[in-house]
Formats: C-alpha cells, sequence, structure tokens
C-alpha cells in the first residue's frame, strides 16, 4: 500500500493525535513537531489544491491517480470477460434448443407437446438475450469504458509525465542546496574557529593557523557562491513547482471526480442491462407455466389413445388343426373366438387426480441455499443440497 495506505487510514492518524500526553510525548522534537502536527490534523478543505502539500501530498496523490487508472482497466477486462461469459453461454443456450428432445414433439400429444415446445421457443429467446446482452456489455460498457481510459489518460499523461520531471529536479536542488549550505556554514565556523585561534597563538603555530585561515576564507568564496546561485536557484524552482502542482492537483481532482460519476453511470447501465434481459426471461417462464397449465394429462391419453389406439378386441389363441388326420382348414375361414377388452385399471395413481404443478421444496431449497451463500472449499459446479447429501 505504500504511503498511499496513509491517505486511506487518516482516521488512525486523527484518533491517535487525541492520544492523552505523557511525559515520553510531551516535549516531542522540534524539528519533528510541525510535521507530527499537520500529519494528524483534520483536513477541512474540499479540494486537493488545498490538501496535499508536501512530500507525502505529492507520493499520496501520484499514488491515487495510478490505482484509479489500475481500476478503470479492472473494470474493463471485468466487463470484457462478463461479455464473454454471456456470449459462451448464449452459444451453449442455442445449442440447446436444438436438442434431441425438441425432435421428439411429433410423439407427444398436443398438451405436452405445446409445453415443450414452449420450452423450446424460451431456450432460443433466452439464447438471443445473453448474445445481445454480450454485445451491449461490448459496446455500451466495455468500448465506452475504453474510451473513458484513452480520454482520461490523454489528459493526464504529459502533466504527470512534466510534474514528476519538476518534482525530481526540485528533489534535487533541494539535495544540492543543503549540501552547499552544509558546506558553506562548515567554512564559516571555521573561519570564526580559526580567528579565534590566531588570539591564541604565536610564533610557528600562527603560521599554521593562518595558511588554514586563508584556505578557509578562499573556500568560503566558492561555497557561498554556490550556495546563493542554489537556493535562488530552488526558489525559482519552488514557486514553479507551487503553481503547477495547484494546477496539476485541481486536475486529478476533476479527472477522480469524472471517474467516479463514469463508473457510477456504467455500473448503472450494467444493473439495467441484466434487470431488462431477466424481466424479459421472466415473461417466457411465465408463458411456459401458462403452456404447462394448459396440460391435462387425461385429454393428451385419450387423444393419444384416439390417434394410436389399436382397438378393444381381445382374441383367443388359434385353435388346434389336426393336420395328421387328414384336416385341411384354411385358417382365414376358420372362426377365432373373439371378446371385447373391458379390465379396470390397476394403478398407483389412484387417488392423485388432479396432479399439484411444481415442487415447492424445489423453490424454498434453492431460496435457501442462496441466502446461506456459498460454501468455503465448495465446486460451483455442486448446489448446496448436492454437497449435503
Amino acid at each position: 500500500m505504500g504511503r498511499f495506505g496513509k491517505l486511506l487510514n487518516l482516521s488512525e492518524w486523527q484518533a491517535s493525535a487525541k492520544s492523552p500526553i505523557t511525559q515520553d510525548n510531551k516535549y516531542p522534537k522540534e524539528v519533528e513537531g510541525l510535521a507530527h502536527q499537520q500529519q494528524r490534523q483534520a483536513i477541512n478543505a474540499k479540494e486537493f489544491c488545498n490538501s496535499f502539500w508536501g512530500e507525502e501530498g505529492y507520493e499520496n496523490l501520484i499514488e491515487k491517480s495510478r490505482v484509479s487508472s489500475k481500476m478503470l482497466e479492472e473494470l474493463k477486462n471485468w466487463y470484457k470477460e462478463r461479455a464473454v461469459i454471456e456470449a459462451d453461454y448464449a452459444k451453449k443456450l442455442h445449442k440447446l434448443s436444438n436438442s434431441n428432445l425438441f425432435h421428439l414433439l411429433g410423439f407427444e400429444s398436443d398438451g405436452l407437446r405445446q409445453g415443450l415446445n414452449t420450452l423450446r421457443e424460451i431456450t432460443a429467446k433466452s439464447a438471443h438475450c445473453h448474445a445481445e446482452l454480450s454485445g451491449t456489455f461490448k459496446s455500451s460498457l466495455e468500448a465506452k469504458t475504453c474510451e473513458f481510459i484513452n480520454k482520461r489518460e490523454g489528459v493526464r499523461r504529459n502533466s504527470q509525465i512534466s510534474i514528476e520531471k519538476l518534482h525530481k529536479k526540485e528533489t534535487e536542488l533541494r539535495v544540492l542546496q543543503d549540501k552547499a549550505r552544509k558546506k558553506f556554514e562548515a567554512d564559516a565556523i571555521a573561519i570564526s574557529g580559526y580567528s579565534v585561534q590566531m588570539n591564541l597563538v604565536q610564533g610557528r603555530d600562527m603560521d599554521k593557523i593562518s595558511v588554514k585561515l586563508d584556505k578557509a576564507r578562499g573556500s568560503i568564496a566558492i561555497t557561498e557562491k554556490d550556495y546563493r546561485v542554489l537556493t535562488r536557484n530552488l526558489e525559482d524552482t519552488t514557486e514553479a513547482w507551487n503553481v503547477q502542482w495547484k494546477s496539476f492537483c485541481d486536475m486529478i481532482q476533476d479527472l477522480e471526480e469524472d471517474r467516479i460519476d463514469f463508473v457510477q453511470s456504467s455500473l448503472w447501465d450494467f444493473a439495467n442491462a441484466l434487470s431488462t434481459v431477466c424481466m424479459l426471461e421472466d415473461e417466457q417462464f411465465e408463458n411456459l407455466r401458462k403452456a404447462v397449465e394448459r396440460c391435462n394429462t387425461t385429454q393428451d391419453v385419450m387423444r393419444f389413445i384416439q390417434q394410436a389406439g389399436t382397438g378393444q378386441e381381445l382374441y383367443a389363441a388359434p385353435v388346434y388343426i389336426d393336420y395328421a388326420k387328414g384336416a385341411h382348414e384354411d385358417l382365414q375361414f376358420i372362426p377365432r373366438k373373439c371378446t371385447i377388452a373391458n379390465f379396470t385399471r390397476a394403478s398407483y395413481r389412484d387417488g392423485q387426480h388432479p396432479p399439484q404443478l411444481g415442487t415447492p421444496s424445489v423453490v424454498s431449497d434453492l431460496t435457501q441455499a442462496i441466502e446461506a451463500g456459498p460454501i468455503k472449499g465448495a465446486s460451483l459446479h455442486c448446489n448446496r443440497n448436492t454437497l449435503m447429501a
């Protein structure tokens, strides 16, 4: 998470700032005091340009820009994968709509044939719906996200490259200016020290100190010039930095607000697209329920009997003909005994008419399993009931 994590843990900073004062933290180091207070001070500003100053402000904002760009790329990839899933699902549904099951419709009576034919139709329509949904994900979500990314990166990239170069320049100047300051300070201290020693020594020792003093005076002329030039350059660079950083903060805030608005709208479109398909499919499922309701088991059975029945005549077995004794009767002229079938049906289905449509436990068990959530370690191809069994 890096320094950007500190931005996300601002509440922790504020909580620690309210901790009681002890002897250990009562007198913080002077050089750390201001930074310590600023780090834990609540920021009431609503603008990036008033909230991200200092080294950590730069790193936090650059990191936020990077993470936001990555998030958009991942969202685009997610839409792409979702579109592929819908396309694959549509292909499988289309194949399923041509299943061998529906090649047998001609052998069914009207009621059941109508129900199965409706099943075939809604499977084909569902395939079409999901194919169109896949296209919508690609054209209206993935493509628009890609377009938004390109537009955003076109604005962000050049500005960020410029601000990073300026930040590097300012950082390097600060290091050089601090080194020059330390050298200048060291020469000034040396000259002061040697000057004091000149009043305390005589003879050859004074000559040695005099040589060192002259050398320090020659050095300080150079270090003072370097320090002055670098300080002036740093002042100019810092002034330019403040102007450009303020402008960069404004741009990043605009891009961030645009990103949030775009993602909100995109997710809304995703939900609407998926909801539309669900509603259309629910209408098709209702058509299937209506078709199934019109199916009458008794009528289907009677219709099959009327269309394919072979009669009620129950013939006796052929009589015995004794050909050894010279009998030569023609079978077609020998009358066969015939009775009319009038059996009483023996069925385990007695008392079960009319049947109840559907199995309530299927819906209740499914609802319960969905609400319970996935089981850890369970395969997505196995439902809860299968695992429990």
